[in-house]
């Protein structure tokens, strides 16, 4: 498998979330520094919206709180859905490796697992698979793009079936996070289920 040496697709391979503490550090840094900056600002508030870019700082400092919380309170509902999800997988017996994504779509996985005859898309309140592609069914795997202020960027992972169907996935950067993967660790998942799906055993 391509990239097996990378820490955050190890985790993904064998089923494990990322460390707390991390976490923890990051959302308190950001609610800290956000409110922080936010209690400071407040007695001078005329000042700071009296200009336009002194206005940017009550807003960076918004921002920052608003992110924080998202991250907090996204994590722990993540985290126990994809708890849940995982033990229905782990009931199965082993995959080659996990892929967490935001749902779409009705059934709506969370994770979809990648073993040898193809990829499965699995939720927390269903014992069985509620989706799934046989890699035979694949014709290839690339990245969906769009255009954002004059840029192309890459946004989603695209699988196209040989009937020309196609499964649009995307991808959390972790077990148990709620943030989605952004461009450079989107191609690294593509080449990631490439590599799996040339080393399928017939």
């Amino acid at each position: 498998m391509e990239y097996e040496a990378d820490r955050w697709v190890q985790r993904l391979r064998d089923g494990v979330t990322p460390p707390r503490w991390g976490l923890i550090v990051a959302v308190v840094v950001l609610v800290v520094v956000g409110a922080g900056s936010l209690v400071l600002e407040l007695p001078h508030l005329d000042w700071f919206l009296g200009g336009r870019r002194r206005i940017y700082t009550v807003l960076l400092s918004l921002f920052l709180l608003g992110w924080g919380i998202w991250i907090a309170v996204g994590s722990r509902s993540r985290g126990r859905t994809d708890r849940r999800t995982l033990a229905r997988i782990r009931a199965h017996g082993p995959v080659r490796f996990h892929l967490p994504v935001d749902p779409v779509g009705d059934p709506a996985p969370t994770i979809w697992t990648v073993d040898r005859h193809g990829l499965r898309g699995w939720t927390p309140d269903s014992a069985e698979p509620v989706s799934g592609l046989a890699w035979d069914d694949v014709d290839h795997i690339d990245l969906v793009t769009e255009e954002r202020r004059g840029q192309r960027v890459d946004v989603a992972l695209r699988i196209t079936r040989t009937d020309h169907g196609v499964l649009v996935l995307l991808p959390r950067t972790a077990l148990g996070r709620p943030y989605t993967a952004g461009q450079v660790k989107l191609d690294v998942l593509m080449r990631v289920l490439r590599s799996l799906r040339r080393e399928r055993t017939p």
